[in-house]
């Protein structure tokens, strides 16, 4: 009896000491490569975001292009302009290519665990610095949660004329029959430390240096002022304020509310009135940073 229980009390055991660490991984000393990291990554997810919404107007089929076609090459132009690399990886993979490298697989399947403690997903990173080839390289691998609007090609009722658009060009596919909330994957950046600077690029001043406070507007369908807390709540660990401002409204006082409302409804991280706040803080933050000329 006590031999059959074993392994259940290691998971149990484990998995309370994993609630008991600090919200990610982080080795001392590399607040600047981490910071450097975020911003590439903010940047992939801006520009592959953008080209999933444009896609899914088209329908499901069409957004497996853009994963075949043009994530490769938006990952390839961003590699090429700050000399990371930068992997889609998962523990069920569409494109074999894709599949885990190094332990890879071992830091995932740790995310695992700590979301089974109920650990929050867009907490689950690691950041480190691992040897490869002889040199001393930092590694920064976040969890990709699985939203709703990755259902119509990663969910379990995937429409036909998809599926077999899936099939025809991926014989192997691994990557069906998530739900919303699972564990997606996960993107995978690496970076040469001697690639780094010694001190870090000038980059564009932040909010909080340039002395942003929220205002209400009472035209606008949400509080921009409700809408910082919320965002720093659920948002601010995977997306910089400013940098998804800038994504989101690149003209504020052209794009309506409402198309972003229904937007951030689609991460289901919020709802409702909620989603409206969140969309009225980020116009205003664009509206604030344009007009200080960032």
């Amino acid at each position: 009896m006590r031999i059959r229980f074993l392994p259940v009390l290691i998971v149990l055991l484990t998995m309370l000491t994993l609630t008991n660490q600090p919200p990610y991984a982080r080795a001392a000393g590399m607040d600047d490569y981490v910071a450097e990291a975020e911003t590439v990554l903010q940047r992939l997810r801006g520009e592959m975001m953008q080209e999933m919404v444009n896609a899914q107007q088209k329908g499901p089929a069409a957004a497996i292009d853009v994963c075949r076609h043009l994530a490769p090459e938006i990952n390839a132009k961003i590699e090429a302009e700050t000399g990371w690399t930068l992997r889609r990886t998962g523990l069920r993979v569409r494109n074999p290519a894709n599949a885990p490298i190094d332990d890879e697989e071992s830091l995932m399947r740790s995310f695992e665990l700590k979301a089974m403690a109920g650990q929050p997903l867009q907490l689950l990173r690691t950041a480190r610095i691992i040897e490869r080839d002889g040199k001393k390289v930092f590694h920064l691998i976040q969890a990709v949660p699985m939203f709703d609007t990755c259902l119509g090609c990663h969910g379990s009722n995937i429409d036909p004329v998809t599926l077999k658009r899936i099939k025809e060009l991926y014989p192997d596919d691994n990557a069906t029959g998530y739900k919303v909330g699972d564990i997606r994957g996960a993107f995978s950046l690496y970076k040469p430390l001697d690639a780094f600077a010694d001190k870090p690029a000038p980059g564009r001043a932040t909010l909080a240096s340039l002395g942003y406070k929220p205002t209400r507007d009472p035209a606008a369908k949400g509080d921009a002022t409700v809408g910082e807390g919320l965002y720093k709540r659920y948002c601010e660990k995977c997306h910089a304020p400013a940098d998804l401002a800038r994504h989101v409204f690149p003209e504020p006082e052209k794009k309506p509310d409402a198309d972003v409302c229904r937007f951030l409804e689609n991460h289901g991280m919020t709802k409702g009135q909620q989603d409206c706040d969140v969309t009225a803080y980020l116009k205003d933050v664009a509206r604030f940073l344009k007009a200080h000329g960032q």
